[in-house]
């Protein structure tokens, strides 16, 4: 064998070795990490869109959710018949709408944080996702979590 043409051949080897290692790295990238930021995203879509619905879906009685929640809170002046109507509202139209995702809502303007209606322990809940709307003087938010 003459010297060039083993010099080429070596060179040629050479020359694949940072090719292997890349081809390598791209197989080993830990694709867990980029999922956290997409799952955060959508549970921030899923309590926002939660919200935005509970504001425009319509009962038999032509109000909103939020407005029939409103309208039953004072109506009983705040009071324990009002807050567990109110959660009542919500809670057969969350159970409805985020199946196997955990929620809870509050009103954070008149009952001071008080829980309207929720499906799970809120202790020790990682990735909380946050909507609020406001109506009648009233600040619900719904906090969505997995």
């Amino acid at each position: 064998m003459d010297e060039k043409g083993f010099i080429f051949s070596w060179d040629a080897v050479l020359a694949l070795i940072p090719l292997f290692i890349v081809i390598t790295a791209i197989f080993n990238v830990n694709y867990s990490a980029l999922e956290a930021p997409n799952q955060d995203i959508r549970l921030s879509h899923i309590s926002q869109d939660s919200i935005n619905a509970m504001v425009n879906y319509r009962e038999n009685n032509g109000l909103s959710l939020l407005e029939n929640m409103s309208k039953v809170l004072s109506e009983h002046h705040n009071d324990g018949t009002g807050i567990n109507e109110a959660g009542e509202i919500a809670d057969s139209f969350l159970n409805k709408t985020l199946p196997g995702v955990n929620y809870r809502l509050t009103e954070e303007n008149q009952l001071n944080g008080t829980v309207l209606t929720s499906n799970a322990d809120f202790e020790g809940a990682k990735n909380v996702e946050v909507s609020s709307r406001s109506y009648g003087g009233y600040i619900f938010k719904l906090w969505v979590w997995r």
